[in-house]
């Protein structure tokens, strides 16, 4: 279809299907046909990407069509940072080339928080390009945003993301995919996040502050 006089590709059919692509690459092998068949796919749609990014930072909600629809959309957006991220960590992706292209689209994001915490330009369900607005908000933009946001922070040398490997939904866990091990691994994640601090029996514990409420409130543990 055309809009505009120009093809419509809208921004988070695409996000969806370029997030996609990072999880489907995930299940197979590298010298697998079918990763190979992915990878292709993804190298072409991730070259394309910068070439039409905004000056702004974001994508327009009709991939080629800024000047109809230059209203921010922070969804699909956040899809596509999301997977130029994760394919820098991954070493797909030119960290020279691609870097200055995810750290604009992530500082456009991040401009779009309300007061209230949410994110906002948020485009309401639907399957073409349509309107968003500064408080419009809805959980699959929040999830992506997120997922963008645990991918940035690995880029930028965070420490790296807790991830569930092969989840298991058919016997186990049929709505988290969570297996006895995986419970296991994530307590193991997040001790050793929490005291990484800590070298010896003879090192105090601290804990951090956030604002200004700190636990225990003795100033010399804080």
């Amino acid at each position: 279809k055309l809009d505009g006089g120009k093809k419509i590709f809208w921004a988070r059919g695409n996000g969806w299907v370029f997030g996609g692509l990072t999880l489907l690459m995930d299940e197979y092998k590298p010298d697998s046909k079918e990763y190979k068949y992915f990878e292709d796919i993804y190298l072409r749609m991730a070259k394309k990407l910068i070439e039409i990014q905004t000056p702004e930072g974001h994508w327009a909600m009709s991939l080629l069509n800024q000047e109809l629809y230059p209203t921010p959309e922070t969804s699909g957006t956040s899809f596509f940072t999301f997977g130029l991220a994760w394919g820098v960590n991954k070493g797909l992706l030119d960290k020279a080339t691609y870097e200055p292209h995810i750290k604009r689209a992530w500082n456009t994001l991040t401009t779009h928080i309300t007061e209230e915490g949410m994110l906002g330009y948020v485009q309401p369900i639907g399957a073409a390009p349509g309107d968003a607005w500064p408080d419009k908000s809805e959980v699959y933009g929040s999830g992506a945003f997120l997922a963008a946001g645990a991918e940035v922070y690995k880029l930028y040398g965070g420490q790296p993301i807790f991830q569930i490997q092969k989840p298991d939904y058919k016997k186990k866990s049929p709505k988290t995919g969570m297996t006895r091990k995986h419970w296991l691994d994530a307590a193991q994640y997040l001790l050793e996040g929490a005291f990484s601090y800590v070298n010896s029996y003879d090192d105090p514990l601290k804990f951090p502050k956030i604002g200004t409420v700190g636990y225990p409130r003795n100033q010399g543990q804080v």
